[in-house]
């Protein structure tokens, strides 16, 4: 990945988790929830994304700092080398791992953490080249080892993903309204 590009990711999650923290400081827009569209409401969707980003921006600050417990080597699936170049993928088609389903955090408690998430990964501007030079990798259970660059990135589109979900949700519930209101 070019320095370019992970600068781009980088203001591009910057700027998603500014959307989430927004989304996530008014309660009646948390609280959305359209079926058809999706088994969570809005707030289920940023839960997920707070604990996912949460997970990946701190693994992210071990790469870049070297941690020399982290593994090494490796390369994305297929799979996840199709995503990382299409920068998105398939509704429905994966399921979420047990340790980052929503668990009915307030919409207030969310705010405040999706806050920290956007301090910490503001805090990795200054060191994306020691991103990019990272050799350390991680596993994704559906997209192979990943490296920070690459976490980076596809914490983009993971965000990205979902917050296609939230804007469905949110027209689906506006649509209904309208068509009660008709």
């Amino acid at each position: 990945m070019t320095r370019r590009k992970l600068r781009r990711a980088h203001a591009a999650l910057l700027a998603s988790l500014d959307l989430e923290i927004e989304q996530a400081s008014d309660p009646a827009l948390c609280e959305a929830s359209a079926p058809a569209v999706s088994k969570w409401s809005v707030k289920d969707h940023l839960e997920h994304l707070s604990i996912a980003s949460g997970g990946i921006v701190s693994w992210i600050a071990r790469a870049r700092d070297g941690d020399p417990e982290l593994d090494t080597g490796g390369r994305p699936s297929l799979a996840g080398r199709i995503v990382l170049l299409v920068g998105a993928f398939p509704r429905g088609r994966g399921k979420a791992p047990e340790r980052t389903l929503p668990k009915g955090t307030s919409a207030e408690e969310l705010a405040a953490k999706l806050r920290g998430i956007r301090e910490r990964v503001q805090g990795l501007e200054g060191s994306l080249a020691q991103l990019q030079a990272s050799s350390a990798t991680r596993n994704h259970f559906a997209f192979g080892n990943l490296n920070a660059a690459q976490w980076l990135q596809f914490a983009v589109i993971h965000d990205n993903h979902h917050q296609k979900i939230i804007r469905d949700v949110l027209k689906a519930r506006s649509d209904r309204s309208a068509a009660g209101a008709a």
